[in-house]
């Protein structure tokens, strides 16, 4: 039987975001790595990579043209649909 990681890792369609600088391809390389972390948002990101969330939140924004967290929740629903198109998990207890 698979593990949830195995799951998650298995089926979801990752899409590229479009980021030129580093910092911007670290938070988005740190969000793809864990979305389903519930303390992911503009404040613990920031804080990992050694930020202000403002500047963060607006470089994301300009380098990508999404808002962070709107990201994170399109690549949230995304492995969402995934475990239930799969039919690998039940929606049910």
């Amino acid at each position: 039987m698979d593990t949830l990681a195995d799951i998650l890792c298995g089926g979801v369609r990752l899409h590229s975001v479009p980021a030129k600088s580093r910092l911007i391809r670290h938070a988005v390389t740190a969000v793809v790595e864990n979305p389903c972390n519930p303390s992911l948002s503009v404040q613990y990101l920031a804080d990992q990579l050694g930020c202000h969330p403002d500047y963060l939140s607006r470089r994301f924004s300009l380098e990508t043209g999404k808002h962070l967290m709107q990201v994170v929740r399109e690549l949230r629903m995304e492995i969402a649909a995934d475990l239930l198109l799969g039919k690998r998990l039940s929606v049910g207890l």
